[in-house]
């Protein structure tokens, strides 16, 4: 009896261990990402809206990123309230007035699965990352 708890702990704690291993890469992966994104770029104060009609994206780093383009700026907000994101996710943004805003609500559903969206998530201020002159 008391062998088949160890062995069960052990398990447990292996796939824990997995996990986080899993998680820590995940979030490597996407500060890998990131700095791709904003190579020879450099941080402007942040904002706390953007005009989306004058922006391409988002482009979603996993596990907290997602990224806007527009003419000659990369915007970037950290995602708030959100457990988890991936690439693999279609955003659907709740715009109120014309710009998405700091505190702004969206949703994420996985592209090619069930139209099942995901948590509310809200939007980080935006960080504009412009080419050094």
């Amino acid at each position: 009896m008391r062998a088949g708890l160890v062995l069960a702990a052990a398990a447990l704690v292996a796939g824990c261990t997995s996990t986080e291993r899993a998680a820590s890469d995940t979030r490597a992966r996407g500060e890998r990402e990131l700095a791709a994104a904003t190579k020879g770029r450099v941080a402007g104060p942040p904002q706390r809206c953007i005009d989306p009609q004058q922006s391409s994206g988002p482009q979603l780093i996993a596990p907290d990123a997602l990224v806007y383009r527009d003419a000659g700026t990369t915007w970037v907000t950290r995602v708030e309230g959100c457990p988890f994101i991936n690439r693999d996710q279609i955003v659907i943004a709740e715009v109120f007035g014309g710009q998405l805003c700091r505190n702004d609500r969206f949703r994420t559903v996985q592209r090619g699965g069930a139209a099942i969206p995901g948590p509310f998530c809200r939007y980080g201020n935006f960080t504009p990352y412009r080419r050094e002159r």
